[in-house]
Order: C-alpha cells, then structure tokens, then sequence
C-alpha cells in the first residue's frame, strides 16, 4: 500500500511588475476618456455661450430699435462720446382740427366724438403726467424747460366737457403753442429714457442699460453717465451684457456705440447702432451693425 500524499496547488499569483502595467495601462485609458468626455463637455458650453450672446446681443438691438421707431421727432441725441443715446417715447399721437389759441386757457380734448382733436379715448388716469407736444421739431424745443411746444398734463386739469362727449385738458397757458405742427399733428410723451453703456464692470464685459424717470425736462442738456447710475435699481434696467465697446476718448472715438443724424426737409433721422459683443476677455467677437430710420414728422 501506499500512503496519501497533498496534492501539489496550482494557485498562482499576479508579480509586481504585472500590476504595475495594469495600473498604467488603465491610467492611460482613463486619461483618454476623460479627454475626451472634457472636450465633448467644452464644446457644449461654447456652443451655450455663444447661443446666449447672441440671443442677448439682438434682443438688446431688437428692443432699442423699437422704442427708437417710437420715439418723438427730432427727440434722439447723442452724449458721453457716442456711449450714451437719450430719446422721448411716444404714447399716443393723433390729428388736432383746432389750433389751441395762446390768448385764452388752452382746452385740448381726446375725444370719443371728434372735436378739438380727433384721436382714440385714453382714460383721464392714463392721461395725467403725460407731456403734449406740438410743432416741436428740434431737440431745443424739445428739452428746454421752458418751450412753447410743451406742457405737462397735471391730474387737477384734465375733466370731462359739458355735453359729456369728450375730455378737455387745460394747460392754463402753460405753453402757448404758438409754433403749429405741418400736419397739425399732437403728440403725448412720457419723460425722456436714456440707453447707455456702462462700463463700471470688468474690462470688455460692459452692461448695456436702459434709465427711466430721471428727468421732468428740466435742463436742456444731458444727464452724465454718473447720474444716471446713481439712480435707484428701479430705473435702471440691464438689457444686455459682454459688450466690448472700446471706451470713448474725448475728441477721438473710434467705436462709438451710437450715432444721430437730424431730421431735415429733405431726410430722416437716421441713428447708427454699432455693439461689439465678445466672450472670453474680448475673443470671439459679435458685431452688431444697425440702422434706424425716424420719420421726419413733427
């Protein structure tokens, strides 16, 4: 007979040098993959990013030229080198039939049956605060405080006339209209809004920012950029962002933001838009070049 013997194990073992390998192979792969995951992830921010500048960027033109189209005649002007463009938004407009007359409490009615003025109704609510212009071609008859072309609608003078047809403002001779529109044409504004550039940020990522009810036509000349950001938040509103205007120098703009040119007999007012927009510290620029047209009707 012969006695048991233990089998011999087959059980081996991984050496050092093979783990090692292991550990580098995988390191490798896993670099690659996570390169690869990363440029995958960068091209979707940028693609994002450039999505949102460019939806901002013609948001911001898109708006301003609208509120521009609706802008009085001969309003917009152009301060702080070209950053800044200062404009009087209409709220309504219609056909006077009546010229009012200086020498006598000046009734100016929006009637529902046509009388002094043929227009639509606008609510006495709506009506008190809003300014009337007629004849006010230039912007000196525009802004000065005490043009002949303007006068404000306080809530003590506008009532309903005696026949209850329609109702009669009256300016008391607040203004004397003595200057009468081609067209005989009224317009009722409220007070003047400015859009400007504020640089206050970093550089090449500046704000463009619309400022509301900082004036009553109380000076003939523009606000500074330093009022109008001392406004409360309320009036001020960020349109857009990233824009990289270069910054005004006195006498020497290169990139001017905004341009006017007056109204004539023989031509609109036509204002030039020009917004640089960038991502990245001034890269990957967007230029935005834009025309507005204004008709020359006072």
């Amino acid at each position: 007979m012969f006695a048991p013997t233990k089998a011999r194990s087959s059980q081996t073992g991984f050496t050092l040098i093979e783990l090692i390998i292991v550990v580098v192979l995988l390191g490798i792969v896993s670099i690659g993959i996570f390169a690869y995951l990363g440029l995958g992830a960068q091209i979707f921010t940028d693609v994002v990013g450039r999505e949102q500048l460019s939806s901002q960027s013609r948001f911001g033109v898109e708006r301003l030229t609208r509120e521009l189209r609706n802008a009085l005649p001969g309003s917009p002007r152009v301060f702080a080198n070209g950053d800044c463009i200062e404009f009087v938004p209409i709220r309504a407009s219609g056909i006077y039939l009546q010229p009012p007359d200086p020498a006598r409490p000046l009734p100016i009615s929006i009637p529902e049956n046509v009388n002094d003025i043929a227009g639509s109704p606008i609510p006495p609510a709506d009506l008190e605060g809003m300014f009337l212009f007629i004849g006010a071609n230039n912007q000196s008859r525009v802004y000065t405080p005490d043009s002949s072309t303007r006068a404000r609608i306080e809530p003590t003078s506008v009532s309903l006339s005696a026949d209850g047809n329609y109702y009669e403002i009256d300016f008391a001779g607040s203004a004397d209209f003595s200057r009468q529109s081609p067209a005989r044409r009224y317009y009722l504004t409220a007070s003047p809004v400015s859009w400007c550039i504020d640089r206050r940020g970093e550089a090449n990522n500046h704000s463009l920012v619309r400022y509301t009810g900082y004036s009553q036509f109380s000076s003939n000349t523009e606000p500074s950029i330093a009022e109008l950001n001392a406004l409360p938040p309320a009036q001020r509103s960020v349109i857009a962002e990233q824009i990289a205007n270069s910054a005004p120098v006195a006498g020497v703009n290169p990139e001017p933001a905004f341009q006017a040119t007056q109204a004539a007999l023989t031509r609109n007012n036509l204002i030039l838009i020009d917004l640089y927009f960038a991502r990245r510290n001034g890269q990957e620029p967007l230029i935005l070049h834009h025309e507005v047209h204004l008709p020359n009707v006072p």
